[in-house]
Order: C-alpha cells, then sequence, then structure tokens
C-alpha cells in the first residue's frame, strides 16, 4: 500500500524481496509436487480427480506454511490471498466432479448388484473384480472429497487471518506517528544533499555512457519517439480537430463536454505515445541502467500525468472562454480555479517523483517524512483557497451574462468539506502523522479526479441520452442518411447512453478501490471468478455461461424470425392456405422456437432443469388449488408480451373501457381513458374478449365528418370547398387522398361525407373540430345554408271550424296536402301566423 512505503520506506522495500522471494518459493514447491506426481508410478494408475485433489491440498499447505511469516507485507499478502482464492474455485470444481462420478459410479453398483447371499453359489471373477474396484474408486473419492472440503475451509480460515492482517497494516501505516522537530528538519535537509549529489552522479554517469558508447541509438530513438510523435498530431488534427474547435457561441451543453472530452484526450494521448515509445526504444537499444529506467519511468509518468492534467483543467474550467466552461462560475473565479488545480495536481505530481526518486536511491526515512509533510500542508492550503474563491462575480464585465445576480458564495457542500480536509491535512501533518495525511492527500488528488472524470462523463452520457441531442450528431446525419427513422436514432441514443456509463463505471470503480488499498490481482481474480463462475446457495453462477446463453437465445430467435419471413414470404403465397391457417401456422412457428431458444439458453448457461421440474411440479399443484385464474392471466400476459397484439401507448377498446395502454405486465394490463381513468384489465379478457386496436398496425387512421347544405345550394361548389379544406390542412395525410362523397337525399338537406386519414388517429378530435370551423366559415363566405330540421303548421276551414291538417309532418309534404290557405288579412290567418311563428323553433335531430 502506498500508505505503508511512504511512512517505512525500510520495510517496504523489504516487502518487495519477500513478495518475490514468496513468489518464487511457490513456485519451486509447486514445481516440484507436480515432478514428484509425474515421476510417481503408483500414482499413474489413481484416479485423476484424486491425484487434482492431492495437488490442490498441498497447494494450501505450502502457502499456509509461507503465508505464516509475520514479517510479510501488503503485497505478499494479496499475493497469498490469490492463491487461496484459486485454489478455492479448484477445490469446489474438484468435488462437483466428485460428485458426479461418484453418482455414476453408484449406478453402476447398482446394475452389478451385491454378492450372492449363498456362499455355495460361485460369482464370476470379472464381476468380483469389478465391484472390488468400483468400492475401491468409490472410497477413494469420498476420501478426496473430504480433504478438498478441509482444504476448503483451511483456506477460507487463512483468507480472514490474511484480511485482518492487511487492516492491521493499513491502521498500523496511518496511526503511526514521526515527532516533527529541528532534528528531523535537520538530518532531512544533510540528507537532501547527499541524495541530490547522488542523483547528480548518478545521471551524470549514464549521459557521459550514453556520449561514448551509444549516441546514435539515443539519437535514433529520440528522433523516431519524435517522427512518431509528430505523426500522430498531425493524423489527430486531420481527424479530430474539428472537435477541438470553439467557435459557436451558444453551444449546448453535450457540445461542451464531447470538445472538453477531446480537448483533453487528443494531446494527452499523443503526450503518452511519444514517451512510451522513447522509453521502449531506450529499452531496446540497452540505453538504461535498472535505476536510470526506474527514474525515468516515473518521470514519464509524472510527465504524462501533468500533461494529462493541464488539458483537463483547461477543458473543465474553460478560462478564456465563458461559453465553453462546463460550470457556471465567473471568468475570474474560473482563472482562479484553473491554477489552484492544476498546482494541486503538480504539488502531488513532485511528491510521487520525489518519493520515487527516495525509493530508488535508498536515502534516508526523515526525507521522506519532511517531504511528505511539507507536500500536505501545500495541497491543504490549496484547498482550502479553493474554498475561499467567489465563484460569482458582481455583474461585472468578466461574469457571464447568464449568471449574473445568483450569489457569490460557493454552495456549503462545496466549501465546507474543502476547508475540512484542508484543515486535517495541515494538522495531521504538522502533528507528525505524515501516513494518515500522505493516504488523504493522495485520496484528495487522485481519487478526487477519477470521481470528476466519472462525473463528467456520466453527465455527458446522460446529455446523449436526451432527445434531439443524438440527431445533430454526426452519428445521428448518417443514420438518417441511411433511411433510419427518428424514433429509432432516439432508441440508439438510449442504447448508447447505457453503455457509455456503464463504460465509465466499469473504468472507474475499479479505479476508485484501487486507490482504497485494494490490489489489482484482487479485481482480475474477482472479474476471472465472477466469468468462470461461483456457486450461491448451491447453484452455479457463470457470467461466460449467461453471455453465451444470451447469445444463442438471440440466434435462435433471429433464425426463428428469419424462418417465419420466409414462410410468410415464399411458401404462403404459392399454397392455397386460409389466411387464418397461415397465420396459426406462423404464430406455432415463433412459439415453438421461443420455447426451444429458452431450453438451450438455459442449458448453454449452466443451469440445472432439474430444478425447474420442481417449479413445474409445485406450480402444477398451485393450479389444482385455485391459481387457474392466476396461471391464465400469467399465460395470456406472456402471450401479449410476445405476440403485441397490443402495445404500450395504443389507443384500444375493450367492452365500454376506451383509453390508451400505459402499461403491460404479466397479470394485467393497465389502460389510462380520455378522462384520465386508470383502468386495470386481466390479460385474459384481452386475448379471449374482442379488442379493438386503433394503432395496432400504425396510428394512422380515418375520420369521417357528415354535413348537410340546403336544397337550394350549389353542390359542386360545396364539393370543392370540402375538399380545399381537406387539402389544405396539416394533419390531414396525402396518401390516401381525402374524399367527398354525396350519400343521400335527406329530409331537409343534401347529405355529403368527408372523410379524410390521418398520420396519427390521436388527433382525430383536433382535426374534426379544426374543420368543422372551417367548413362553417367557408360556408358562410360561399352563401352555403346549413339546414336544420323545422315543422311547418297549416290551418284549412272546414264548415267554420279550424282543421290542422298534416300537423307533425315536415313543411315539403304539408304542401303538398294542404289546401288554399285563408286569406292573410282575416282574424283567422293572424291567429295562423301567430301559430306558426309559436311552432317554428329549430331543434336537432
Amino acid at each position: 500500500m502506498v500508505a505503508i512505503k511512504m511512512t517505512a520506506r525500510n520495510l517496504a522495500a523489504s516487502g518487495f524481496r519477500q513478495a518475490f522471494l514468496f513468489l518464487l518459493t511457490l513456485c519451486l514447491f509447486t514445481a516440484f509436487v507436480l515432478f514428484a506426481a509425474a515421476q510417481d508410478n503408483d500414482r499413474q494408475q489413481e484416479n485423476p480427480l484424486v491425484a487434482q485433489a492431492n495437488q490442490v491440498q498441498q497447494t494450501v499447505e505450502i502457502v499456509n506454511r509461507l503465508s505464516a511469516d509475520a514479517s510479510l507485507g501488503d503485497e505478499a499478502l494479496v499475493g497469498a490471498s490469490v492463491k487461496y482464492q484459486d485454489a478455492i474455485t479448484k477445490a469446489r470444481d474438484l468435488i462437483r466432479s466428485i460428485d458426479e462420478q461418484s453418482t455414476e459410479i453408484n449406478n453402476r453398483l447398482e446394475e452389478i448388484g451385491g454378492p450372492p447371499e449363498d456362499d455355495t453359489v460361485r460369482e464370476p471373477d470379472a464381476i468380483a473384480t469389478t465391484r472390488a474396484r468400483l468400492n475401491a474408486e468409490k472410497s477413494a473419492l469420498a476420501v478426496a472429497k473430504t480433504d478438498l472440503e478441509e482444504a476448503i475451509s483451511a483456506a477460507n480460515q487463512s483468507l480472514e487471518e490474511i484480511a485482518v492482517r492487511r487492516q492491521e497494516l493499513f491502521a498500523e501505516a496511518l496511526t503511526k506517528r514521526t515527532r516533527i522537530d529541528f532534528n528531523l528538519l535537520s538530518r532531512a535537509a544533510n540528507g537532501l544533499v547527499s541524495e541530490s549529489r547522488s542523483a547528480s552522479q548518478l545521471v551524470s554517469n549514464w549521459a557521459h555512457f550514453v556520449l561514448r558508447e551509444k549516441f546514435w541509438q539515443a539519437l535514433g530513438s529520440a528522433m523516431m519517439a519524435l517522427a512518431l510523435a509528430i505523426f500522430l498530431s498531425f493524423n489527430f488534427n486531420r481527424f479530430f480537430g474539428r472537435h477541438l474547435e470553439r467557435g459557436e457561441t451558444d453551444p449546448d451543453y453535450f457540445k461542451r463536454v464531447f470538445t472538453a472530452y477531446w480537448a483533453t484526450l487528443l494531446p494527452s494521448l499523443a503526450t503518452a505515445i511519444f514517451l512510451g515509445a522513447s522509453y521502449a526504444l531506450f529499452q531496446q537499444f540497452q540505453l538504461l541502467s535498472p535505476k536510470i529506467a526506474a527514474l525515468l519511468y516515473t518521470l514519464f509518468l509524472v510527465i504524462a500525468g501533468l500533461v494529462f492534467a493541464w488539458n483537463f483543467c483547461r477543458a473543465v474550467f474553460s478560462p478564456s472562454s465563458w461559453n465553453w466552461r462546463l460550470i457556471r462560475i465567473s471568468n475570474k473565479a474560473a482563472k482562479r480555479m484553473f491554477w489552484l488545480t492544476f498546482l494541486l495536481f503538480a504539488v502531488y505530481a513532485l511528491d510521487y517523483f520525489m518519493d520515487s526518486v527516495d525509493s530508488i536511491l535508498s536515502t534516508s526515512l526523515s526525507i521522506t517524512v519532511v517531504q511528505g509533510a511539507f507536500a500536505s500542508i501545500i495541497i491543504g492550503l490549496i484547498l482550502i483557497a479553493m474554498a475561499l474563491i467567489k465563484p460569482i462575480g458582481h455583474g461585472t464585465e468578466e461574469t457571464p451574462p447568464s449568471i449574473l445576480h445568483q450569489g457569490d458564495n460557493w454552495a456549503r457542500w462545496i466549501s465546507i468539506p474543502l476547508i475540512v480536509m484542508g484543515s486535517i491535512l495541515i494538522l495531521s501533518s504538522i502533528a507528525g502523522y505524515i501516513g494518515l495525511a500522505r493516504f488523504l492527500a493522495q485520496q484528495i488528488v487522485v481519487t478526487g479526479a477519477i470521481i470528476a472524470i466519472v462525473f463528467i462523463g456520466i453527465i455527458a452520457a446522460k446529455e446523449l441520452g436526451k432527445e434531439g441531442v443524438m440527431a445533430n450528431t454526426a452519428v445521428g446525419r448518417f443514420m438518417l442518411s441511411r433511411g433510419y427513422e427518428p424514433y429509432q436514432i432516439e432508441q440508439a441514443s438510449l442504447i448508447a447512453s447505457g453503455l457509455f456509463i456503464f463504460f465509465i463505471l466499469a473504468i472507474g470503480i475499479p479505479l476508485i478501490l484501487m486507490q482504497w488499498g485494494t490490489r489489482f490481482e484482487e479485481i482480475t481474480t474477482f472479474i476471472a471468478r465472477a466469468f468462470t463462475g461461483f456457486d450461491i446457495a448451491g447453484l452455479r453462477i457463470s457470467l461466460s455461461g449467461i453471455l453465451v446463453g444470451l447469445a444463442i437465445f438471440a440466434v435462435i430467435i433471429l433464425l426463428t424470425r428469419l424462418f417465419q419471413g420466409w414462410l410468410t414470404r415464399s411458401v404462403f403465397p404459392r399454397s392455397r392456405i386460409d389466411a387464418g391457417v397461415s397465420n396459426s401456422i406462423r404464430a406455432g412457428v415463433g412459439y415453438i422456437g421461443i420455447a426451444i431458444a429458452g431450453l438451450v439458453a438455459v442449458t448453454s448457461a449452466g443451469l440445472d432443469l432439474s430444478s425447474l421440474a420442481i417449479v413445474a411440479g409445485a406450480l402444477s399443484l398451485g393450479i389444482g388449488f385455485g391459481l387457474q385464474n392466476i396461471v391464465n392471466n400469467f399465460v395470456s400476459g406472456l402471450i401479449l408480451l410476445v405476440e403485441r397484439p397490443i402495445k404500450a401507448g395504443d389507443w384500444i377498446i375493450v367492452g365500454s373501457a376506451e383509453g390508451t395502454v400505459k402499461r403491460i405486465s404479466v397479470r394485467a394490463t393497465e389502460i389510462e381513458t380520455f378522462k384520465k381513468q386508470s383502468i386495470i384489465i386481466p390479460n385474459s379478457e384481452l386475448i379471449n374478449s374482442q379488442v379493438t386496436n386503433w394503432t395496432l398496425k400504425s396510428k394512422a387512421g380515418r375520420v369521417d365528418i357528415p354535413i348537410g347544405i340546403s336544397y337550394g345550394a350549389d353542390a359542386r361548389l360545396a364539393e370543392k370547398i370540402l375538399y380545399e379544406i381537406a387539402h389544405q390542412h396539416a394533419m390531414v395525410a396525402k396518401t390516401p387522398e381525402p374524399n367527398v362523397w354525396f350519400t343521400g337525399f335527406g329530409d331537409s338537406s343534401l347529405d355529403f361525407l368527408l372523410r379524410v386519414f390521418l398520420n396519427d388517429i390521436g388527433n382525430v378530435v383536433t382535426v374534426e373540430t379544426e374543420m368543422r370551423f372551417e367548413i362553417l366559415r367557408r360556408f358562410a363566405e360561399a352563401g352555403i345554408e346549413i339546414p336544420f330540421p323545422q315543422r311547418d303548421l297549416h290551418l284549412r276551414m272546414e264548415n267554420g271550424g279550424v282543421s290542422l291538417p298534416g300537423a307533425g309532418r315536415s313543411s315539403a309534404s304539408d304542401q303538398e296536402k294542404s289546401e288554399t290557405p285563408v286569406s292573410e288579412d282575416t282574424p283567422k290567418a293572424k291567429r295562423r301566423r301567430r301559430t306558426k311563428g309559436a311552432t317554428d323553433m329549430p331543434h336537432s335531430d
């Protein structure tokens, strides 16, 4: 661990040697065991599983003896824990194989049967020999299984002890106190002078050697690395230079993050490749001694880190361009944050380089202590200075217009932690807890940088997943040019966003864990175990098996869909099979394909199908006790999810319920009515009842608008106006074209039907309303009357009385059957007019 190495350099150096000796001894013991097993003639005839079990047990015993050394460092303990984990994994695999082979032996013994009970009956020698051999193998496997279980128990106990020892070492390194006084400072100063002389002498000797012996090799290596760097820079600028341009005045956040990503990655990558190529060429031409190689490696690593830090700080704070800044602060605050953040990285990098130099030159511990104390104090002061910056100005010219008048101080959740962490670093350094201070400084700088990068990456991924963002990128424009629909691009953006977040977390989380003491070997061992398999409640789970099972499932489903398409396109059209029968055959093929894909995928994933038989038996028992309805809805839900007669967002009518499908589960389906009511319908009703789906194949639909005009109006003009209204409406589809039908002669009107098609049937109410308003306006301008039903009452005189002929009939019929009306000047005519005025009131049909 870095804190241990920094606080106890001599122990760290010895720890490396002990780790090397530990691994070397382990390899020698393992080789000896394997060689002895290969040379032993007796072992050649024993069961291979028993031999492997003996090897695992011997490996655990060897690791136990080697890890018992109390002076082992953290790295050696991690190596021992990895060996224990490997042994446990192999032992469990062997136990599983032993159980399978024992089952086979028992089956064979049952087939052979026991020895005859009657002693007078002689059994064939072959059968007796076979039974004896099988019983011996069975006993040997049982003993091997017991030994493996004991080895697993011992390994687990040793792992717990190693974990405790590592925690103790970690706590000891953090809590170890060194007294800071004048004598320590004096020894550190003298040691620093001596170290400077040693380093200068080392570099001088190397330079003289290179100039005398390897000048042309060194010059050629430098020129080759420089040529590679120039080539890479040229091509990076050629292919990715447009992503570094900051010409827009108001870019969106995704473009800012994307540009910051390329502005950080490209220069840092070019620098890293140049330094790596130089180091590799120097090593290839044998220009470096061991110490010089270690110094040069550390120096190149520090330079690459500082280049990355410089570009990252410029990308985040953007001191000269506030509109490309990733955080909302003023220009003055951005400049200060840029320099302080880069200074933070520079101080930590310099401390790391000096610590590496101390380790290479084997300097005194006082130099390391004083150096770590000064670095921690400076880092603490930088953190406090960051907390005291006022991020927002007072409306000056340096402040971006979008963040004026938003306050002057950092939020408390930013400033208070910075002040607290800086104070802890300073106080712990002054008190002499250098290990704790350096460990906290490392977490603040390195872990903080990793968290910041992960956070910015997640924000960029979320921005990429927003609606319309990917469509404006080069990938989105390419997909549009290839004929993809906008909704498909949006789906691709969501998938890309999720994969981007997963990729960022898959890299960031292990890096953070490594900063907090987790070794790289532990992470790789965990990943390997996850892919190769681990046991949970007696069930073997393997990520690789799961991925293989999913891949097989997808391939079989794809082949099923291709086969269904071939049936639909080639077989069914050439045969005279009824459409319903062909549809049933196609659906049946789909169900069979899904069943086969599921079984093969489960088997490939390594799951035991016998457990599924137990579940099926329990399910059958539950059905017998009254779960028929639940299972019916469950199966119906599976059919809905697979066959998809309805899907989320469809407009359906089921019985008296009408609305939009919101969610389909395996038990019930939720429908939201147009009154915002939620109706839960069991899936069995959707399967067994008649369902009207307005948007099954597409969202297109037809709208019929009936309209009537008076008998005296121009019918052709009305038809023309209706066509114009239909063609001019933006929501009406161009194909199929609108139609106007003259449907008949009504009682009081000439009846027409305007029929139009919509791309989205969800707009039916809006389209009907707008078109009716437009029809009313255009007919009024053209003088076309829209009639309404009305009744005329006619009176006639019969023998001095008044009768009401044809009362209640339409006006046309009354005119045909009535006689000559009375004079308009008589009192009865006046009463007739008053009666007519009272009865001629409009009303709807």
